[in-house]
Formats: structure tokens, C-alpha cells, sequence
């Protein structure tokens, strides 16, 4: 065995929702995170994310009586969740990728951060692309390991070419950094010459991701079963990926993955892990409450604390828009004096009140321009305050990392404070209303646009958590959604099988 192994690190993540009209081009790339080269190294070693994990493992490694490794940052693309990538920026992360890879090396490892769930219009499968691409300039002898979020489509194209597939297990994700070093130090154990294999079990079925948790309920059973399958050594990793469910495409399916010292381990716990989420399927969905009624229980809320209302089917992190104000027209129009602190995606009206000043009224008309099947809400609105749109994350998840939101103005009409930016993310994060000067605390009901990651931060903060049954590209009613290229076959789509 060589005592000394090289390893290039790479990262593209993006969160395609099929249901978002919008491209994704490289300025949504550039608003997180675009970077290479010892620049990339020095921003994730700074960051709980999953090359951050990744580099520590490899640090890890360098202790005495281990082989070394010397490690090579390439390039890192991360976005916020959207619609269809351009297929310029999958193109030129892979040129970039493969000339480093020609140039460095040969390597005896490739460390990827790849979200799983990313489509181009010309490749539904982007991960299953970068991969195939990887292996043939990698070579076969070459591992390769890659770190995916929870909700990837782990397809056959990621399980051909990937030696070692790990995925988040915690939902809230806080596990960015915990995953990636897993697949590094499972990486680094298959280059020494253990004989780790990875086994992939698909299910046939999606479910709105503000229907479960890890911390408890079914899907975490179904976690604890695979938790205990490792403490009893019988394998040595696991994940279980419930596929972004508005990711609409040919080969799209969740997946059980199992990594053991031997085939037969392998296989057996994906199976069984596979076959316990099928069987939970339908405890996995969310309760819907009306927005009327959510604001009944606000007006009787007596604490000092707010009531939160989700608005899931709009959440920037499952890649809506962020543009549907149907929750504001319907707080509008029924009159309540519950004070709301909400948000919406909307650059022209952000324009409209630079262009206007602070303190100043102005008539818009708000929302509703982008996502298919909204309306705008047109009302009177006085502009609170401008600002540049950017933040830093207060985490757990993506701690520290710099958010760009563009343009960004606070309305208010009436009882209503409305933050309005040309591209929201990551809205579940509490800096995202407090860098602009607005405390949830100080409201009685918060709108978040957003589906489970929310719930560690507010959790704590709500007098109690409700989710709205409203209209988006993140619906929960997958049913009723326009899905054009996912197998009929796939639950619950099955179920709607008039609607194709």
C-alpha cells in the first residue's frame, strides 16, 4: 500500500423543483457560493457543511501511523433550491472537474458534494452525469465517494459510478458536516484495501416533506432500525433517502443504501430498510390546516409567544418560487388585527420601493407574477425600511455561510409586515427575518415559507407550529400535480392515475 494517497474534493448542489418555471443560471449560483482552489478549502474548513466534514477526515487521517493524504480543493457550486439548472453551469463544473483531474493527477480518491436531486433541461439526472463523467477521467481504480442530502434521487447512473454514497440521517438537516465525513473516512477505508461495498435498494414512492421528522415518529423508527443494525456491526453505514418529491422525472424513486464489509450485509439491511419506509408510507404526510383557522388559534394565543404558520407549498428550500402571497390576501381579507410578519419573492416590487424611499406609501401589486396559477395581491403599502439583501446563516444548518437575497424592502399594510426580495433562501433560518431588523418574537403569527427545516429554530420560539393547506410548487397534495415524466407506478401518484 502506498503511504502516501491524493484526494480532490468537489462540490455542486442545487435542489431542482420541476414546478418552478424559472432557470437556474450561474447568478444563483454566484448569490451562495461559487469558489476553487485554496479559496474553497478556506471557506469549508470554516463551515459545518459537508466538505468541511470531508476535509477533517482527511486531516484526521494524517495522524501518525496512517498513510498521508494530500488533498486537492477543486470547485465548489452551491445554490439555493430551484428550478432546472442551465445546462452552461452543469458544463462548467464538469470542464473545470475533468482538467483537474487530467492536470493533478492521477488520484486514488474524488470526495463529491452533491445535493442528488439536480436536473438540467438537457440532463434529468445532473449527479448521475457529473459521476459518469468523474469515473471515466478517474479511472476505475480510482474511489470515489459522494455525500448527498436526505432528498436525493439516488438513480442507477450515482450507483454505478459511486464507490461510497452517504446521505443526511436528521431532518431538520444539522448532520451537513457529519455526513461528509463519514463518506471521506469510508472513502479512505476502501483505499487502504477494506473490502466496503454499497448496496442500493429503491422504493417506489414520494411524500411531502412536511409530513415527517427524524426525531420522531415512523420515518425515525425507520432510522433507529438502521442505527442498530450498525451498532451490531452488522454493516457500517446506512442512509435513507426520501426523494425530493417535486423532482419530476423518468427514473425517480426513493432509495434504502447499506454499506457492509461484504455483499450479503449489504444487501439484507438495504432491503429491510427499503421495505420499512414502503411500509410507513402513509403515516408520512402532514395535517393541513385552513389559514382561517390558523388565524383563530392566533387570536386566542394568550402567551407571549407567536403562533407559526408554514406555509410549505411556496418554500424556497423544497425550490418554490417564494412569490405566492395567498396567505397574505387571506389574512387581508378576513379582517383579523392579528399583527403578521411575512415574506414574498417579488425584485419588481423590491425595485418599486428603493424607487419610492422609506416612509413613503406606495399602491403594488405584490406576488403572484411567477409560479403558475397565482394571483398578485394588490393593496397599499408603506415602505419600512431598504436593505441589500444579504445575511449571514445563524444555522444549525449552513451556519455562517452568506445568503444573497438581492434587492430587499419591509412593507407593511395594516397588520402586516412583508419582507420582499427577488430571491429568498433558506427562510427557515431565523437571520433571515432578524438581519432585517425584524424579531418573529415581536409578531403574533409568522409566516415561513418553508417545510421541516424551520422546526429547529422555531420549535423553541412558537406557541405552537401549523401547516397551511395552500397553493405552490411545493404543494403536499402530490396527486393533484402536473407530473409529466414520473412512473405511475410511483406512490401516491398511482392513486391520481386520471390525472395523466
Amino acid at each position: 500500500m502506498s503511504k502516501r494517497k491524493k484526494v480532490l474534493l468537489c462540490e455542486f448542489s442545487q435542489e431542482t423543483n420541476s414546478f418552478n418555471p424559472q432557470t437556474w443560471g450561474i447568478d444563483k449560483f454566484r448569490a451562495v457560493l461559487y469558489c476553487k482552489g485554496a479559496v474553497m478549502r478556506l471557506v469549508f474548513s470554516l463551515m459545518r457543511s459537508p466538505v468541511g466534514g470531508m476535509l477533517a477526515a482527511l486531516r484526521k487521517r494524517n495522524a501518525p501511523g496512517a498513510y498521508r493524504v494530500r488533498s486537492i480543493c477543486g470547485v465548489a457550486l452551491r445554490s439555493g433550491s430551484g428550478g432546472l439548472v442551465d445546462d452552461e453551469v452543469l458544463g462548467l463544473f464538469i470542464d473545470k472537474t475533468l482538467t483537474l483531474i487530467k492536470s493533478k493527477g492521477p488520484f486514488d480518491g474524488v470526495l463529491l458534494s452533491l445535493h442528488g436531486a439536480t436536473s438540467t433541461a438537457s440532463y434529468p439526472d445532473a449527479c448521475g452525469r457529473i459521476l459518469e463523467a468523474v469515473r471515466a477521467a478517474a479511472g476505475s481504480g480510482a474511489v470515489i465517494a459522494v455525500a448527498c442530502d436526505m432528498h436525493a434521487n439516488i438513480t442507477q447512473a450515482i450507483e454505478n459510478n459511486a464507490d461510497i454514497i452517504c446521505g443526511y440521517r436528521t431532518y431538520p438537516h444539522t448532520d451537513l458536516y457529519e455526513t461528509g465525513y463519514r463518506a471521506a473516512r469510508l472513502a479512505l477505508r476502501k483505499m487502504a484495501g477494506e473490502p466496503l461495498v454499497t448496496a442500493c435498494s429503491r422504493v417506489g414512492m414520494i411524500v411531502p416533506a412536511s409530513g415527517y421528522t427524524s426525531k420522531s415518529g415512523a420515518f425515525a423508527a425507520v432510522l433507529e432500525s438502521g442505527e442498530t443494525a450498525a451498532a451490531a456491526g452488522e454493516i457500517e453505514d446506512f442512509t435513507v433517502f426520501q426523494m425530493q418529491p417535486w423532482l419530476d422525472v423518468a427514473e425517480g424513486a426513493s432509495c434504502a443504501v447499506a454499506i457492509a464489509g461484504n455483499c450479503e450485509n449489504a444487501r439484507r439491511a438495504a432491503d429491510e430498510l427499503a421495505a420499512a419506509l414502503y411500509e410507513c408510507r402513509d403515516s408520512l404526510w402532514p395535517e393541513l390546516e385552513s389559514v382561517e383557522d390558523i388565524l383563530r388559534i392566533a387570536e386566542a394565543n394568550t402567551s407571549e409567544k407567536p403562533v407559526v404558520l408554514g406555509d410549505v407549498a411556496d418554500s424556497p428550500n423544497a425550490g418554490a418560487v417564494g412569490d405566492s402571497v395567498f396567505i397574505l390576501q387571506k389574512i387581508l381579507e378576513d379582517g383579523t388585527g392579528v399583527r403578521t410578519l411575512a415574506c414574498a419573492a417579488d425584485a419588481r416590487a423590491a425595485q418599486a420601493a428603493f424607487d419610492a424611499g422609506v416612509g413613503k406609501m406606495i399602491r403594488l401589486r405584490l406576488g403572484g407574477a411567477v409560479t403558475p396559477g397565482l394571483s398578485p395581491l394588490e393593496a397599499d403599502f408603506m415602505v419600512k425600511s431598504l436593505h441589500g439583501g444579504a445575511f449571514k446563516l445563524a444555522g444549525p444548518t449552513g451556519k455562517g455561510m452568506r445568503i444573497r437575497l438581492g434587492q430587499t424592502a419591509v412593507l407593511t399594510a395594516k397588520n402586516v409586515t412583508i419582507l420582499v426580495c427577488g430571491s429568498p433562501m433558506m427562510c427557515g433560518d431565523l437571520n433571515f427575518y432578524r438581519a432585517f431588523g425584524l424579531d418573529p418574537t415581536d409578531f403574533q403569527l409568522v409566516v415561513v415559507k418553508a417545510n421541516t427545516s424551520f422546526r429547529e429554530n422555531y420549535e423553541s420560539l412558537a406557541a405552537s407550529i401549523h401547516i397551511a393547506d395552500s397553493p405552490g410548487a411545493a404543494a403536499p397534495d402530490l396527486p393533484a400535480l402536473p407530473y409529466r415524466y414520473l412512473p405511475d407506478t410511483v406512490y401516491p401518484i398511482r392513486e391520481r392515475g386520471d390525472l395523466r
